[in-house]
């Protein structure tokens, strides 16, 4: 009896081992990476030699990239707005800096937490006391107001006008005048621990929803519904298109595309495929210039790159460069702390008052104002890291849309 061998499993570790591709400009006047010399994090060259559809599947690459955009934004923002991270703690901070100013790792109690939430949409300034004497020599804390900093928020952020703040969800407890809140409380922290969920603003619907519809059952292959991208008709709105934004740049980066060279200088970005404009008050509030300068939406601008990448994709994966760019993209666009911002939000101080009833001089509540670092250059790195380790190339979705 003849043994079967299994050529095609050999010939893709053999691929896989010794990554191959073609350097040169295309009809879109872009060079093509050439995959030998890829760092590979996860790379899969793309040769026209053989069967790739058959290798990872007609569309390996939409789900590779949408999966890993999924992946990294919902992290992402689940870090900075509530905490609710899907990995654990060790792998999102490690390495982080604990030395120099109160963080994920290393607050004096848990509640102070708070400092950092929603920091997508707000930085807070300033905790104020107000004390009570009640005639007997004893000064108490009554109340507090804590004040936010409305200019310093992420790019990408969901309005307060479409969500509203933690403090404005809980007005019968808090009186508002204009960007400060009295809390009806001694200790504002303790007062936002003892809230419920349903309390605090619902980022999710917003960053990490997506249809569960159940899928054909004679398909291969699962429809693409992370996002409205995928989705058939008109989607709603507001729905996830900060993760077709990101998946948007995540191709442009592998087809070679960037608003920065190697040395960190800036490229003109003349047909702006990296300026975003963000305005809510349109049906899809993202838009982007595509490749003829033309302002369009980024729904329409991810399936135009999802069809020049089918033509001129050499790779699907990622590569040490992209993963780079990816991070100094979140930090540059998404979050808006990059090398060049001159106020970075990245470490804030939280100035502490207190103030006696009806004096109008303000004194130090404590020996020193409370300094908070968000650490965006290590725990977005390790969000990217997770995310690859997420995201498996050739993967098909069952019908619940797990990988």
């Amino acid at each position: 009896m003849k043994k079967k061998f299994r050529f095609f499993p050999i010939l893709l570790c053999l691929i896989m081992l010794f990554l191959t591709g073609c350097a040169g400009e295309n009809e879109f006047g872009v060079e093509r990476i050439d995959t030998r010399f890829a760092e590979g994090i996860k790379v899969l060259s793309k040769p026209a030699t053989y069967g790739f559809r058959e290798a990872v599947g007609e569309n390996a690459s939409e789900n590779y990239y949408n999966i890993f955009a999924h992946e990294l934004l919902i992290n992402l923002y689940h870090v900075y707005e509530d905490f609710n991270t899907e990995v654990v703690g060790e792998q999102i901070f490690q390495d982080i800096d604990t030395t120099q100013a109160l963080t994920y790792t290393n607050f004096v109690n848990q509640n102070q937490r708070f400092y950092l939430y929603d920091s997508l949409r707000y930085t807070i300034s300033r905790v104020t006391d107000i004390t009570t004497d009640a005639g007997d020599g004893n000064v108490s804390v009554s109340k507090q107001i804590v004040t936010l900093d409305m200019n310093k928020g992420w790019n990408w952020a969901v309005p307060i006008s479409i969500e509203k703040t933690v403090f404005e969800k809980n007005s019968d407890a808090i009186e508002k005048n204009g960007d400060s809140y009295t809390i009806q409380s001694a200790d504002w922290l303790f007062a936002m621990s003892r809230l419920g969920q349903e309390s605090f603003p619902n980022f999710e619907k917003y960053y990490t929803t997506y249809d569960n519809k159940q899928l054909e059952a004679d398909k291969d292959y699962a429809d693409f519904y992370y996002s409205p991208a995928y989705a058939e008709g008109s989607p709603s709105k507001p729905l996830n298109y900060y993760q077709d934004a990101l998946e948007y740049a995540t191709y442009l980066f592998v087809l070679g595309f960037d608003y920065q060279d190697n040395d960190g200088k800036e490229i003109a970005d003349e047909k702006g495929y990296f300026d975003f404009e963000i305005d809510f008050s349109q049906d899809v509030p993202v838009r982007v210039r595509d490749f003829g300068g033309r302002s369009v939406s980024i729904v329409e601008a991810l399936q135009q790159v999802k069809a020049w990448y089918k033509q001129m994709g050499n790779y699907i994966g990622l590569t040490s460069k992209n993963k780079q760019q990816l991070q100094r993209f979140i930090k540059d666009k998404v979050i808006g702390v990059g090398d060049g911002a001159t106020d970075s939000p990245n470490k804030f101080t939280v100035h502490m008052y207190q103030k006696q009833e009806g004096n109008t001089v303000e004194t130090r509540s404590q020996d020193k104002d409370l300094t908070f670092n968000r650490n965006y250059d290590k725990i977005v790195e390790n969000i990217i890291n997770y995310a690859c380790s997420k995201t498996r190339i050739g993967v098909v979705l069952d019908e619940s849309g797990a990988p």
